[in-house]
């Protein structure tokens, strides 16, 4: 995971990362997850901690599925 930016928002209230997520599974057929997304954690919990936590993807889950039933090349190509 390549954490891109932590910020805080809302005058402290939460925190925000972005990131970028890339691995090969092993499976048989090798597929490769490539995707970026945004998480907010929201702090008020007791002595500062997260009470609440939000991820979204930059890609649709029906994306995300099909880069793990594809298998991976390595040469830009579809399997």
């Amino acid at each position: 995971v390549e954490l891109k930016s932590l910020r805080l928002v809302d005058d402290g209230a939460a925190v925000e990362a972005e990131w970028r997520m890339l691995g090969d599974l092993a499976l048989p057929w090798r597929p490769r997850l490539d995707l970026g997304g945004r998480t907010r954690y929201t702090l008020g919990g007791e002595g500062g901690r997260i009470s609440s936590y939000d991820e979204a993807w930059a890609i649709t889950p029906s994306e995300a599925l099909w880069m793990l039933v594809r298998p991976y090349r390595g040469d830009g190509g579809e399997g």
